[in-house]
Formats: structure tokens, sequence, C-alpha cells
């Protein structure tokens, strides 16, 4: 990876679920998620955040599955598309949002989720 040393400590999977997030001066633009991991997520954003901002969100992973996080902005590089990719460590999951990550994760890993226990 560039000979840049991984510091992740959950495995991230790839996950495009669309995503709200609001910051100060208040915004909610939708964009979506690029990656997904029990610590965090890679966001596709419309504005560059500055490393360390707090940010609020809500990510759509189905009509009935919404994981509404709080946390702080790790990462941010820009992308072609003149928007650009932040990482965010999640610093606060409300318990039934550990829940929805986890069967989300399991999902996304090709694990059987509860419903599918052989």
């Amino acid at each position: 990876m560039n000979g840049v040393r991984e510091r992740r400590v959950s495995p991230r999977f790839a996950a495009q679920y669309p995503v709200f997030y609001y910051y100060l001066p208040y915004s909610a633009p939708r964009t979506r998620t690029i990656n997904l991991s029990k610590g965090g997520a890679g966001i596709e954003a419309l504005d560059r955040l500055p490393l360390g901002a707090s940010v609020a969100f809500l990510i759509v992973m189905d009509e009935d599955k919404i994981l509404n996080a709080t946390g702080t902005v790790i990462h941010v590089e820009p992308r072609e598309d003149a928007r650009y990719s932040i990482g965010v460590q999640f610093s606060a999951l409300p318990f039934q949002g550990h829940d929805t990550l986890t069967r989300s994760l399991r999902s996304l890993s090709g694990e059987p989720t509860d419903g599918e226990r052989i």
C-alpha cells in the first residue's frame, strides 16, 4: 500500500450505502460510503473536511436499517471528480447501531446473518 503501514484494527469491506453527513456550519449533503468497518467508514464527501473535525451522519443500509453515528475525520484525499474521500473513525454508536453495523458487515463479507444460519 504505497509504503504506508496499515493502522486499521478491523477489516473494511467495499460498501456503497447512501449516507447523509452534517457538520458545522450546518450542511447535510447526500453522498455514499466507499467502505465500512467496525471502527469507521470511508465516505465520499462534497467538501474538504478538516482533519479532526467532528462529523455526525446517517448511513442508510436498507429501508429499515439506518446507522446513526458520530465520528472524527482522520483522513482526507482529493478525488478526480472534484469530491473527496474522507476517512471517519467512529466515536459513538448507539447500542442498536452496533447490531446494525455487525449485520451489515456480515452481509458484505458473505457471512450468513442471524436469519440465514444453516
